[in-house]
């Protein structure tokens, strides 16, 4: 019970959105290596980089809205399916964490991480 409402009180403010995407991966350095991962082609990638002259921040946020615009459906188990190929796995951990994703990708599951049950402080059961 406790860790089912856990979740869904992570989700209520934790959406599949362009600030919360972003702010997910600003430790992401290498977005043309993400964009890839991500499916991108090639000449947008490269399109964006002449666009915003090198400045990772900004093509990592167009990267992120084109991929947005083009991937219906592009969702935190497609982010992190990427991140994981790009070899990332503290950040996956993160995502997952704050976004309450099993390994299957479901959301808001009452089946979180193992992980995650270790760290939740549960009641006592007598009180």
């Amino acid at each position: 019970f406790f860790l089912n409402l856990y979740c869904k009180m992570a989700l209520k403010g934790s959406t599949f959105n362009f600030k919360n995407i972003n702010n997910a991966l600003k430790g992401v350095l290498d977005w043309k290596e993400l964009g890839a991962q991500l499916g991108i082609k090639y000449v947008k990638l490269q399109e964006i980089e002449k666009n915003k002259q090198l400045q990772v921040a900004d093509c990592r946020m167009e990267l992120i809205n084109h991929w947005q615009q083009v991937d219906v459906s592009a969702s935190w188990q497609k982010l992190c399916d990427a991140l994981t190929k790009m070899d990332l796995p503290d950040l996956v951990y993160t995502i997952r964490r704050a976004y309450c994703l099993t390994y299957s990708g479901e959301s808001g599951s009452s089946q979180p991480l193992l992980k995650d049950l270790v760290r939740l402080k549960a009641p006592p059961t007598k009180w």
